[in-house]
C-alpha cells in the first residue's frame, strides 16, 4: 500500500466522481457509499483501487 504526501484532493471533486484515479489513469474515483453526505472511502470504477482518507480530529 503507498502512502501520498502530496494529495491535493477537493472534497467536492471526490463526492462528484471527477477524480481521475492515479493507479491506472483510465478510472476515476468514487464514493464507497454514495447514500452518505460525507465520504471517507473510494473506489476506481476502472481497475478498482481504494482510497481511504481519514479525518483530523482534534480531542480538547
Amino acid at each position: 500500500m503507498e502512502t501520498s504526501t502530496n494529495l491535493t484532493l477537493s472534497e467536492e471533486m471526490l463526492n462528484k466522481g471527477e477524480v481521475k484515479c492515479d493507479k491506472c489513469n483510465k478510472g476515476f474515483l468514487k464514493p464507497f457509499n454514495p447514500n452518505y453526505a460525507i465520504n471517507h472511502s473510494f473506489q476506481c470504477d476502472y481497475c478498482g483501487e481504494r482510497l481511504i482518507i481519514e479525518p483530523n480530529i482534534e480531542v480538547q
